[in-house]
């Protein structure tokens, strides 16, 4: 599986590379990847995601780590899937 967007996002940066990002997904995130660790915990809604072809359920307070370049997709079930990432 490729992802649609083959550049790589600088988005983590400085001398405190952390940043937390409330995220509302309403329709799907096609399938991508970063040049960081990611960490998400799901607050409300569900949906699953693919990581690698394996599709793996989100509900809330789910929460999943995703190492760097591995390519990921988000499918919400709901209206809406909120979560911090």
């Amino acid at each position: 599986m490729f992802p649609l967007n083959f550049k790589l996002s600088k988005s983590v940066q400085g001398s405190f590379p952390f940043r937390i990002n409330p995220v509302d997904v309403h329709s799907v995130a096609p399938a991508h990847r970063h040049d960081f660790l990611e960490m998400s915990l799901v607050v409300e809604g569900s949906g699953y995601q693919t990581i690698n072809g394996r599709e793996c359920p989100m509900l809330p307070g789910t929460c999943s780590l995703l190492l760097p370049y591995h390519v990921h997709q988000i499918f919400p079930k709901t209206t809406s899937m909120n979560f911090i990432s």
